[in-house]
């Protein structure tokens, strides 16, 4: 049995993922300060000062690996000693009471942090993306001479700030695991600073960001005011307690809801996301488009599940309903008309948030099956399709636009095919990883009565398969115009390819045969 009163190894073996993360950054921090001591000290003529080929970058990739595997080990350790338990949490910490009732019990009590299996498959989720952008970040940083060892640090801390939302039941905690998320990345977005565009990028994403953590705090401080504890189990308490619920406590949640939407880009607190995307080294945008996603997604749905079950649901449920519904909207429209592959994926991005959206007005734990299994299977369509667009991409360019894709399949047929199923799975092809994800959360939705919400999020997941198959007509039906020059992508790297390749192989594979994905989000639903 925990001893849930004191800090002990049950507690520090249950937060293994997030240990060891620290731990790799803190070894990438030391194989850093010694490969930049040698380098000062090596003559000229030894090796090249400028280190052309980045091999200073090699051990740090291979350390971000072994740590990221490592997390990996031990998250499935853990899933075997929770289910191996029979519960539905494996340990919770930093715990808060409830004023005791007329028997002396305490009315509630649960953890700042809850190690469950929803979070488990969060940081299972979080370290298999921080892997994959780890392998074609060393190609990318290669190509275009930006060597920066710092990022490595940048990409784990910002991946143990995902772990932490996964787990975090209590606002402040929240709070903390988003910052954590989000600062690593205003840096990685100039990561190229020699592009006008990464540093607007960087700016953009650190003022509306900050701005959105105001948003945040505030709501937080007027949800303690009402209720005097930040913890989502006294909240929901609070809620179920008292039938009348006070403006104070109301306008605290919306805040704290604006706060989360805007680091989801739920329109209207979208307008951040175009740029950024597009500005931003196209590795980092795969993190952000993946992992952020994951991220704040899992933050709100223990946010709906844990917290405002005690609310009558019309008080959020119908603004959510309604932020969804004109993220669907704005994100097809101005999809249609961009000429960026990396400004349509971002508004691209922005419509799957609306329809993410849909399974959080649901609600319950049907919801989290339903947004696990969404997520995994955008993200690997996500993150195949941006690094499709770092490798066809021109020198300086770091984008690729619909009329250089002109006549790409008959140039590079492995790529133009893989690019073509990933954005098809986006758009919820059948037989694709991205159709079933769709198809769980429109059904779970209707389940939960959102008869009119779940038609309007099919017909908008339909128009949205034109912008997707602009890809395929730019690729295999449109002719290069004379006089322009084609994409010289040259051989792929290793690391694209292996991604590319499991990419599609993921994508295909869940969607032939889906119980797979669907037993793996199971598993990830046991909510405490």
């Amino acid at each position: 049995m925990i001893d849930r009163d004191v800090i002990g190894y049950d507690q520090i073996y249950a937060l293994g993922p997030v240990i060891i993360l620290t731990l790799t950054v803190l070894v990438l921090i030391l194989a850093d300060c010694i490969w930049r001591a040698f380098s000062r000290h090596v003559k000229p003529g030894d090796v090249e000062h400028d280190d052309p080929a980045g091999m200073g970058l090699m051990p740090n990739l291979v350390i971000t690996l072994i740590g990221a595997t490592a997390a990996i080990a031990d998250i499935f350790y853990l899933l075997g000693r929770l289910r191996a338990g029979g519960g539905t949490a494996l340990a919770e910490l930093f715990i808060a009471r409830g004023f005791p009732d007329a028997t002396g019990r305490h009315a509630w009590e649960a953890g700042a942090l809850a190690i469950d299996s929803f979070g488990l498959y969060v940081a299972l989720l979080g370290c298999l993306i921080l892997i994959a952008v780890s392998l074609i970040m060393l190609p990318y940083l290669q190509s275009r001479r930006l060597f920066r060892a710092e990022l490595f640090q940048l990409l784990v801390l910002s991946t143990i700030g995902m772990l932490l939302l996964g787990f975090s039941r209590d606002l402040l905690n929240t709070f903390i695991a988003i910052e954590l998320l989000s600062l690593p990345l205003y840096v990685l977005c100039g990561l190229s600073d020699k592009s006008s565009a990464s540093r607007e990028s960087s700016l953009k994403y650190f003022l509306l960001g900050a701005f959105a953590s105001g948003f945040l705090i505030y709501g937080a401080s007027l949800v303690y005011g009402a209720v005097g504890h930040l913890n989502y189990k006294a909240i929901a308490f609070y809620l179920s307690s008292n039938p009348d619920v006070s403006n104070v406590l109301l306008a605290g949640l919306s805040l704290v809801g604006v706060g989360i939407a805007f680091k989801l880009a739920l329109v209207p607190f979208h307008a951040w996301v175009p740029d950024v995307y597009q500005g931003a080294p196209t590795p980092v945008t795969a993190f952000m488009a993946s992992g952020v996603k994951v991220a704040m997604f899992a933050a709100a749905i223990r946010l709906v599940n844990d917290s405002l079950v005690g609310l009558d649901a019309q008080y959020w449920r119908d603004a959510l309903a309604v932020f969804a519904i004109l993220s669907m909207i704005i994100g097809n429209l101005f999809a249609l008309h961009q000429s960026s592959v990396k400004r349509l994926l971002a508004y691209s991005a922005i419509t799957h948030t609306g329809y993410l959206a849909v399974a959080l007005c649901a609600g319950g734990p049907a919801a989290a099956q339903s947004l696990l299994i969404y997520l995994a299977a955008y993200c690997i369509a996500s993150i195949g399709a941006f690094m499709l667009v770092a490798y066809l991409s021109r020198p300086g360019q770091d984008d690729v636009y619909f009329d250089e894709l002109h006549d790409l399949s008959q140039r590079y047929p492995a790529a133009s095919a893989a690019l073509a199923i990933l954005v098809l799975s986006m758009g919820g092809l059948p037989m694709t990883a991205g159709f079933i994800g769709k198809l769980l959360v429109f059904r779970d939705a209707w389940a939960a009565g959102l008869h009119g919400l779940v038609i309007f999020a099919v017909l908008n997941s339909v128009v949205s398969f034109y912008f997707y198959l602009r890809f395929l007509r730019a690729m295999y039906m449109q002719p290069r115009v004379p006089g322009t020059a084609p994409l010289e992508a040259g051989s792929m790297p290793a690391a694209y390819a292996i991604t590319a390749v499991v990419s599609v192989v993921l994508t295909i594979l869940f969607g032939v045969l889906p119980q797979l994905l669907v037993e793996w989000g199971n598993s990830g639903v046991m909510l405490q």
